[in-house]
């Protein structure tokens, strides 16, 4: 695994630690982000192929640093399309992480223009957003990147990068180091019964004010 270190301090106090893994798209991401958080990082790695069962198998991941957040950007070259198993292999690996971190934030595959490797990652997205627990701070970068032009159906040019990083460097900052409720909120597991609960709140509140005001 590469090292990087970045020492800077805001206002003297230390720099919270933070390690990034993922896989040939982090190339650009993670050079692109490193300088819009508020981390100094310890382990930075990047490998091309790369997914969660690679890693598992021959990425030492238990030779990580002890650090406070984990960016991971995986998913793209997933191909177990098997929810159960895929699920299996994706516990075990933050069963790892959270040996090693306090936080995990984690960028999603992207959307490619290639059938078969884009129903992969359409899937991947998926298994993802039902999978990760709320803990996991998930960036879902599948449908923003479908307008973005890629130079060999998968991946994007140095602009594309850039633009895709302008787009989640918000939220993944947020992410990283807000409290845990608010990274709780925006998780889809809440998000979906919220967009119900809410409405469906509001009406049981003011019905009964409508009925005495027209009764």
């Amino acid at each position: 695994m590469g090292k990087r270190d970045s020492s800077k301090e805001i206002g003297g106090h230390e720099m919270k630690t933070a390690i990034m893994i993922g896989d040939s798209h982090s190339q650009l991401v993670f050079p692109f982000l490193t300088d819009r958080l508020p981390f100094r990082y310890e382990e930075i790695t990047s490998k091309p192929g790369w997914g969660i069962a690679k890693y598992l198998q021959d990425g030492n991941l238990q030779d990580l640093p002890t650090d406070d957040v984990a960016i991971i950007a995986l998913g793209g070259n997933n191909r177990d399309m098997n929810l159960q198993s895929y699920g299996e292999t994706l516990e075990r690996f933050l069963d790892l992480l959270s040996t090693k971190v306090e936080r995990v934030v984690w960028i999603g595959p992207y959307h490619s223009t290639d059938d078969s490797v884009n129903d992969r990652h359409n899937s991947t997205n998926s298994f993802l957003k039902m999978l990760l627990p709320v803990s996991v701070g998930y960036v879902d970068v599948y449908d923003l990147s479908k307008s973005i032009p890629k130079r060999d159906k998968v991946h994007f040019d140095t602009a594309g990068y850039k633009d895709i990083v302008s787009k989640i460097e918000k939220k993944v900052k947020t992410l990283s180091t807000s409290i845990l409720p608010r990274v709780w909120l925006s998780h889809q597991k809440v998000v979906t019964p919220l967009m119900f609960f809410v409405p469906s709140f509001m009406l049981e509140l003011f019905i009964p004010l409508f009925g005495e005001y027209y009764g």
